[in-house]
């Protein structure tokens, strides 16, 4: 198996949604509302923050609030860029839509989805966010800028003027989270091993350092309680919030699908190789709160055994 493939066979554990209310843990009142608010634009010209594979992509394609539009998709990574194209391929085609793909010999990409009644182009590349000010085509540029799970990894103080600067006067900010500094897993393995786990997952969100701006040193990132912060940033930097609404991810014990099951190893898979990482950022983090490596792995084991008797349940406020 090529390790693309294999990649991309991982990143299946990201593709969950739940047909509830707020399918896929967005609000479903806050998604109307965008709707409501795009749909006199004949053409939409977007920028997708952090991107990933492009699932935020599809989620706007099927719920109608993207239909002619050109989005600009960028993440860091390239290997997330690199197989964003399989996947938006890989849903067209299952869908009927027509493909069109464009790769470089980097990892960039440009891909058109349309039917009769869609028409949407993806260019994806590889970039920071702190380097789309290079960009001088993107100034006031956007009718729409959005990120899923992004905007809690940024350093307001650079990212909301940028924003700004690459919006159209009438252009709209869109970017859900699902994560405001708290989450459970049921059962209790050890309650205080937990509390601990939470806390230091916190911590090393709010100790992140990510790349800045070209030929500058690294930027502290990360506020582990955006969510309750983020109206005040938005009125912080002048924008007019339209719509605000809460959207937590819940999954209910022993009523679990496959999917969810697998979303929550995803999840449980990354907290252990953050949180029992080798860096010093992170063994100082575990130090301040009283863990070791040891106490990660046991913690770890110990959710793996609640997924297998299916009685493990997650919430993420």
């Amino acid at each position: 198996m090529k390790d693309d493939e294999k990649f991309y066979q991982d990143l299946e554990y990201q593709n969950v949604w739940k047909p509830v209310l707020d399918r896929g843990a967005y609000n479903l009142d806050v998604t109307n509302n965008l709707i409501d608010y795009l749909k006199d634009k004949n053409h939409l010209e977007c920028l997708d923050c952090c991107a990933g594979t492009g699932q935020d992509i599809i989620r706007m394609i099927e719920d109608g609030l993207i239909k002619d539009a050109t989005i600009y998709a960028f993440d860091i990574k390239k290997d997330l860029i690199k197989t964003m194209p399989i996947v938006l391929k890989d849903w067209g085609t299952k869908r009927g839509l027509n493909c069109n793909l464009k790769i470089d010999n980097s990892s960039d990409f440009e891909i058109r989805l349309s039917d009769k009644v869609r028409d949407v182009e993806v260019c994806g590349f590889v970039e920071n966010l702190y380097n789309l000010s290079k960009y001088s085509r993107f100034i006031e540029h956007f009718d729409l800028v959005m990120g899923q799970a992004a905007i809690e990894h940024t350093n307001p103080n650079l990212a909301f003027p940028l924003f700004k600067s690459m919006l159209k006067s009438e252009g709209f900010l869109y970017f859900p989270l699902n994560y405001d500094g708290w989450f459970n897993f049921s059962p209790p393995l050890d309650p205080e091993l937990d509390e601990r786990i939470l806390l230091l997952f916190n911590d090393l969100l709010n100790n992140q350092e990510f790349e800045g701006p070209e030929n500058e040193s690294p930027i502290k990132c990360g506020d582990a309680y955006c969510g309750r912060n983020l109206p005040y940033r938005f009125k912080e930097y002048g924008f007019e919030i339209l719509a605000f609404g809460a959207s937590d991810w819940v999954v209910q014990p022993f009523h679990q699908k496959k999917e969810e099951m697998n979303f929550i190893k995803y999840v449980l898979d990354g907290m252990n190789q953050y949180l029992g990482g080798s860096g010093e950022c992170i063994s100082n983090l575990r130090e301040k709160h009283g863990l070791n490596r040891g106490d990660i792995t046991k913690w770890y084991k110990g959710k793996l055994q609640h997924i297998r008797d299916k009685s493990i349940g997650f919430t993420a406020v």
